[in-house]
């Protein structure tokens, strides 16, 4: 689920190369100095050419601490067609493991690598942040974010139609119309990111995916992405939006969220009360986080619930719920992965009734592996997909 219909849309629009080259043809205009122009080309270019976001450049402010994500002097390598940029501890990497992207030395008169190369000769020689003013204090994301600004008013663009994500945008568009895939896409660059948000299933299935050969990224860096397992142990739905809001102090907005809660709801108000308040709580959602795209994971069967006894009914309140969500979502531009292998018993769940064996635990992870590879590959609405 991207947006819902009755909200405002994302208006923001890409900044591509052609852009790109009017940008720095004004700059020198808008900065102090040609120390300044020369920074800003060099962080403009690489924000394009190598898919980063602005926290991957910048500084939140001037004082930063050793915790940015700023990519640092010592993270980059020049070759002689090209540079290598390590990604030390991304926004998007949970433990921290790093990557690196390569950008190539490109024709015509804006090149990541020349500009890069022109700006590191009159960088003052000073340890951290790569990108710094002349006295060592390192770009903020504000300062950032003024130039652009003030190099879209002198070209006489509305300053309110581009942000920095303008870059990320203007780079994906530019690389579709040179052909390349969506996959292919997703695998330049800084990675996609995808947060997996519920109960102690999704907790335990972390601890799980961190012993598995493809790691807690299902193996799916392939196709450039990077995954955020947000579990919680007892996690109900009054708790989902603090929990996102809490991430998004730290992290920048997902491009999908897969949500698995409800299960720990279920029983203790209507089924026809708890649906509303779920599709009201998707909603907000969407209003926190505009261009992420929704998933809904289905609500596993249990052999015993929190707030009744009766197995079926609660059963066949499961699935009323798992319907209806799932089809609102798809129904504005989401996804819903279904767990068709994991039935009610011994074999995949464990003697407390909620959670799941190592067998069951071993089917929810390769299924919400094989969905998300499934998604951004050939985009299907639900996997795996229904039988007719």
């Amino acid at each position: 689920m991207k947006r819902s219909q009755n909200r405002p849309k994302d208006v923001r629009l890409p900044i591509t190369r052609d852009l790109l080259s009017k940008i720095y043809n004004v700059l020198p205009a808008v900065c102090h100095n040609d120390f300044e122009t020369k920074l800003f080309q060099a962080s403009f270019s690489l924000a394009f050419f190598g898919f980063l976001r602005v926290g991957e450049l910048t500084a939140d402010h001037k004082h930063a601490s050793t915790q940015s994500h700023a990519i640092e002097y010592n993270d980059i390598k020049i070759n002689l067609s090209s540079i290598e940029i390590r990604l030390r501890s991304s926004k998007t990497d949970q433990c921290c493991t790093g990557t690196t992207i390569v950008i190539d030395v490109r024709p015509g008169d804006v090149c990541a690598v020349f500009a890069l190369r022109n700006y590191l000769k009159v960088r003052p020689n000073v340890a951290g942040q790569l990108f710094c003013h002349f006295d060592g204090t390192p770009v903020t994301r504000y300062q950032f974010s003024g130039v652009l600004k003030k190099s879209l008013n002198v070209l006489g663009l509305s300053q309110g139609k581009y942000s920095s994500h303008s870059f990320r945008i203007g780079a994906a568009t530019s690389a579709a119309m040179n052909g390349l895939s969506d996959s292919e896409i997703q695998a330049m660059g800084s990675p996609i990111t995808i947060w997996i948000v519920g109960s102690s299933l999704v907790k335990n299935a972390f601890v799980q995916a961190r012993r598995r050969p493809g790691g807690i990224n299902l193996g799916l860096d392939h196709i450039g992405v990077r995954l955020w397992w947000l579990g919680k142990s007892g996690m109900r739905l009054k708790d989902l939006l603090n929990r996102i809001k809490l991430m998004l102090r730290y992290e920048e907005p997902p491009n999908y969220l897969v949500i698995h809660i409800g299960g720990n709801d279920l029983g203790e108000i209507k089924t026809g009360v708890l649906r509303n308040r779920l599709k009201h709580y998707v909603n907000n959602i969407t209003e926190l986080l505009l261009n992420t795209t929704l998933v809904w994971s289905q609500i596993l069967p249990r052999l015993t619930w929190r707030y009744s006894a009766n197995i079926d009914a609660m059963d066949r309140s499961r699935q009323r719920i798992n319907s209806s969500l799932a089809s609102y979502i798809i129904r504005h531009g989401g996804h819903y992965i279904r767990y068709p292998d994991i039935s009610p018993n011994s074999t995949f769940i464990c003697q407390d009734g909620v959670h799941l064996t190592d067998i069951g635990n071993y089917i929810f992870i390769n299924t919400i592996q094989g969905a998300l590879e499934a998604f951004l590959v050939y985009s299907p609405h639900t996997f795996p997909e229904c039988k007719s």
